[in-house]
C-alpha cells in the first residue's frame, strides 16, 4: 500500500493502515437465471443485453456477482457504468463529461492486450456514463471560500477520521434524491447508492472536484471496498477489503452495500492521464501493492508482483523495500547498462545490481525510470513488459527486450499528463483478453481486467 502524498497529482492524501470490514452479506451461489425486472434498468434507453460474453447482461449486472468469477474466462467485454458527480462551481456537466470521455478512451485503449503490437487487438473495457449529476451551486453563495460547492460533503472540523471528504454521505437518501434514479417499485422515492450498486445500475462513483485551492477537505485518489476471494477465486463469505484502493476507506464511511465499489476522484483542472494514473494505484493495491500486503485477489497477489517489480529489490539485494516506491527520493537509480544499475535510497543505503532481470514496472516507475514519474527517459534497458508469461526466451524464460520512452510515446497525445502515455502502455502489457501467457502455476493466465470487477 502506498503511503504519503502524491505531489504530481495535487489531488490526494493517502491513508495509513488497513483495517477490516465487518461482515455485511453472504456471497450467493452462482445462478445463471435472468435478473428480475427491477434490476434491468435502461441507461439512456439501452437495455441490458443477453450476450453472456459481455458484462453487465441479463444474467449478471453488479460488481462482485459470483456469476463473474464463474464466467471469467468466457467474458470478451466489460462495460462498467459510472455515476459522475460534479461539485466544481463554474464547471458545467458538459465540461465534466468531455473530460470523462477522454478518460474512458484512455482506459479502453489500455485494455487492448498488446495493442502496441497488434492493431486489431480488441478492447476489453468500455466505460459508460450511467448519469452525470450537477451538484454545483446556482448561485454560489456570497463569500463562499471554496471552488467546490456547498453540496460537497465535508466532515465536521476536528473529526478524527483520516479523510475529511464525507464518503459516507454519498450513500444517504439525501444524495439519492440528487441522483434521481426512481425506484421502479415505488416511484415516489429514489434508489440509494447501495441499491444502485447492488442492482448493477452503477459500478463506480467518480467525484469531479477541485484540489487546487488550498483549505478544502482532503480526499483520496481512488478508494475501493472490495469483496475478498480465496486462491480459487471463491468469494470469502461476508469479507470485504476497505484498502483495495490507494488508501483505506474510513470505518465511519463504509456502507453496508454487500458488493464491491470504487470511488475515484477526478481533478477538473487535469487531463485524462491523471485519473488513469490514480486507477493504476488502485489496481496495484488490489493485488497486495508494493508493500506486499494480503491481496483481495490472491491470484493477482501471486502473478502481479513480478510484473510490477514489486518482488525485485528484496529478491535482488535484500533491500528493506520491495520496490522503488519505498526506496526512491527525487532520484535513486543510475543505469550502467541495459541490465545493470547503481542505486541509492532515501535511507542512505547504496548498492549495485549487476543483473537486473526486471519484469515491467509500476505506475510511477517505467522500466528505465531513475526516479518517481520518470517516463521520458530515452535510455534503453531490458524488460519483459511485452513477454510476461510467454516463456519465449532462452531456457523458457520470458524474453527481455529493450524498453525506451519511445515505446509509450505513441500514447502521450491520448493521455498527456501524469505519465499518461506510460499508463496506457503499461496497461496494454497486462495479460488481457485471449492472452497466451502462463501464470505462476504454469496454467493458462487469466484475464486480469475481469478481476477489477470481482
Amino acid at each position: 500500500m502506498l503511503r504519503g502524498w502524491i505531489g504530481c497529482l495535487g489531488t490526494c492524501w493517502l491513508a495509513v493502515g488497513c483495517g477490516s470490514v465487518a461482515a455485511r452479506s453472504d456471497a450467493g451461489a452462482v445462478d445463471d437465471a435472468v435478473l428480475p425486472a427491477d434490476a434491468r434498468i435502461d441507461i439512456d434507453g439501452r437495455p441490458l443485453g443477453n450476450d453472456p460474453e459481455v458484462w453487465p447482461n441479463l444474467m449478471s449486472a453488479a460488481s462482485s456477482d459470483p456469476w463473474i468469477a464463474a464466467h471469467h474466462d468466457e467474458l470478451r467485454e466489460m462495460h462498467p457504468r459510472v455515476l459522475a458527480l460534479n461539485f466544481v462551481n463554474g464547471r458545467s456537466n458538459a465540461e465534466m463529461n468531455a473530460l470523462l470521455a477522454r478518460i474512458f478512451a484512455g482506459l479502453k485503449e489500455g485494455s487492448r492486450y498488446h495493442g502496441y503490437r497488434d492493431p486489431a487487438a480488441p478492447a476489453f473495457l468500455d466505460y459508460e456514463l450511467a448519469r452525470s449529476v450537477d451538484l454545483t451551486d446556482h448561485p454560489v453563495p456570497a463569500n463562499w471560500p471554496f471552488r467546490n460547492s456547498t453540496r460537497y460533503p465535508r466532515k465536521p472540523a476536528g473529526t478524527a477520521d483520516y479523510w475529511h471528504f464525507h464518503y459516507g454521505a454519498l450513500f444517504s437518501q439525501q444524495f439519492a434524491d440528487h441522483y434521481g434514479f426512481a425506484d421502479p417499485a415505488n416511484r415516489a422515492r429514489n434508489l440509494t447508492l447501495c441499491e444502485l450498486l447492488e442492482r448493477g445500475i452503477v459500478h463506480e462513483i467518480w467525484i469531479y472536484g477541485d484540489a487546487d485551492l488550498a483549505g478544502d477537505v482532503n480526499a483520496a485518489e481512488v478508494l475501493e471496498v472490495k469483496q475478498r476471494y480465496d486462491d480459487q477465486d471463491r468469494a470469502v463469505r461476508g469479507s470485504f477489503d476497505p484498502c483495495a484502493g490507494n488508501g483505506c476507506m474510513d470505518a465511519s464511511d463504509i456502507p453496508a452495500c454487500g458488493v464491491s465499489f470504487r470511488i475515484p476522484w477526478v481533478n477538473h483542472s487535469r487531463g485524462p492521464g491523471c485519473l488513469i494514473h490514480s486507477l493504476g494505484h488502485g489496481f496495484e493495491s488490489m493485488t497486495g501493492g508494493a508493500a506486499r500486503s494480503p491481496a483481495a485477489i490472491p491470484y493477482l497477489g501471486k502473478n502481479f508482483p513480478h510484473f510490477a517489480n514489486f518482488d525485485l529489490l528484496d529478491r535482488q539485494i535484500g533491500a528493506p523495500s520491495q520496490s522503488w516506491y519505498g526506496a526512491c527520493g527525487s532520484s535513486c537509480v543510475d543505469f550502467t547498462g541495459t541490465n545493470s544499475l547503481t542505486w541509492h535510497d532515501n535511507r542512505g543505503m547504496t548498492g549495485t545490481i549487476a543483473q537486473y532481470d526486471q519484469g515491467c514496472g509500476s505506475v510511477h516507475f517505467p522500466p528505465n525510470a531513475r526516479a518517481d514519474y520518470d517516463d521520458q527517459n530515452a535510455f534503453g534497458v531490458l524488460s519483459t513488459c511485452e513477454h510476461l508469461g510467454l516463456h519465449d526466451g532462452p531456457g523458457g524464460t520470458d524474453l527481455p527486450e529493450i524498453y525506451t520512452s519511445a515505446r509509450s510515446k505513441q500514447y502521450d497525445a491520448l493521455a498527456p499528463d501524469c505519465e499518461g502515455g506510460w499508463q496506457v502502455y503499461w496497461r496494454q502489457s497486462f495479460p488481457g483478453y485471449r492472452n497466451p501467457a502462463k501464470d505462476a502455476a504454469g496454467a493458462a493466465m487469466k484475464n486480469w481486467w475481469v478481476y477489477a470487477f470481482y
